[in-house]
């Protein structure tokens, strides 16, 4: 008679590496997944993986709301079946610890950030360094006049065009200089005092003074319109984080999901210094972390410009650790290219890789978040 098999329901690195580890032990057999929609629906997706014969079962989806519904489906079809569930909302977790005996309600992403601060306190492996390829600083003067150069031109066009007007208005009503430029400017912002006027001057004279006053209102309207909208967009960026950060021994931390959270609630716990780059603005933990005082940027963390306004170079340590282990590479040369010393700290899926890179490229640490949770789920692990 064949062992009964363990079922892993859930997509994701953490239901990948979950098999790898089991099928060491015995027979595995993954449930296929099913968005968050009607009950039935996971019940089928779970008798169609042989759940009256299954031997145990890990829930794991990325997705909270699929992981309790799947939940719900196997106590329904089996409340007698052992089963572990993954969950990272710690506010519901006690709550639905409730539901049965035979259930265990964790989340195994907090059990990874004891280990990246581990990393950060222990000595380096090897003195990494790498020479300087990026910026560590921008000349502040030429990006200025870069991102104003609109509003610049159009200040230059309108200063023309009140020196070209007041040099015609000198010599077609023969006046002096000042009161040339004095008769420009209060034509040209229509307050016109009534001191001067074009009444009795030649229809050349009237039709410069007409294209004038026009031509200052619309050059006026335009760039108050530009210098407004700068103004907006200047205090947006300030919000966003989008801004040189006056920081010093800090540690960047990149990627804001369940592991970055709980690393940020760890460290800040401990008295770190922190700063969080995060790409979506509409990222569920922003508000917690924001409400611990930790400054946030919004923005692609890959980008040269927003590790120097991370303040990168003059950082102790940055740890990324997004969802992609291509962009946590390159985030993390980018970072030591910026400030070689620094300390460099990597989320790799394959604990293999992770190995090569640290040894190969000088990475300090790279550490498979998933092969860590997956480790924290056996370690709970129901009797069968």
């Amino acid at each position: 008679m064949s062992e009964a098999p363990v079922l892993i329901a859930g997509s994701g690195h953490l239901g990948d590496r979950l098999e790898l580890l089991l099928r060491t032990t015995g027979p595995v057999a993954r449930v296929e997944a099913v968005p968050p929609g009607p009950l039935a629906a996971f019940e089928r997706a779970l008798e169609r993986a042989s759940i009256a014969t299954a031997a145990s079962l890990y829930i794991v989806d990325d997705e909270d709301a699929a992981n309790i519904q799947f939940t719900l489906a196997a106590l329904k079809l089996r409340p007698d079946l052992s089963i572990t569930m993954a969950l990272s909302n710690e506010r519901l977790a006690p709550h639905l610890q409730q539901l049965h005996h035979n259930l265990i309600v964790l989340n195994p992403w907090e059990a990874v950030a004891p280990d990246i601060v581990k990393a950060l306190k222990e000595p380096a492996a090897s003195p990494a360094a790498s020479p300087a390829a990026l910026p560590v600083a921008r000349a502040r003067y030429r990006t200025w006049i870069r991102d104003n150069r609109v509003l610049l031109l159009l200040a230059a066009a309108f200063v023309a065009l009140i020196a070209a007007a007041t040099a015609f208005f000198r010599a077609s009503e023969g006046l002096d200089w000042i009161t040339a430029a004095y008769f420009v400017v209060t034509m040209g912002t229509t307050t016109g005092f009534g001191d001067i006027s074009l009444r009795e001057s030649t229809i050349l004279a009237k039709v410069v003074g007409m294209l004038t006053m026009l031509s200052s209102i619309a050059f006026v309207s335009i760039f108050f319109s530009l210098l407004i909208d700068r103004i907006i967009a200047r205090r947006t960026e300030k919000l966003l984080g989008h801004h040189r950060h006056a920081l010093e021994g800090h540690v960047v931390i990149c990627g804001l999901g369940r592991v970055g959270y709980h690393l940020v609630e760890k460290l800040r716990a401990e008295a770190y210094p922190l700063l969080v780059i995060e790409k979506d603005a509409a990222n569920r933990f922003l508000p917690a972390i924001r409400e611990l005082g930790v400054p946030v940027m919004i923005a692609d963390a890959r980008a040269p410009g927003t590790l120097v306004d991370a303040a990168v170079d003059r950082a102790s340590a940055v740890a990324s650790i997004v969802s992609d282990d291509l962009v946590n590479l390159e985030v993390g040369l980018n970072a030591r290219a910026i400030h070689p010393r620094i300390r460099v700290i990597l989320r790799i899926f394959d604990r293999d890789t992770a190995e090569e890179l640290r040894r190969r490229i000088n990475i300090h640490y790279a550490i498979s978040t998933s092969a860590i949770a997956a480790r924290a789920m056996l370690d709970r692990r129901t009797p069968s």
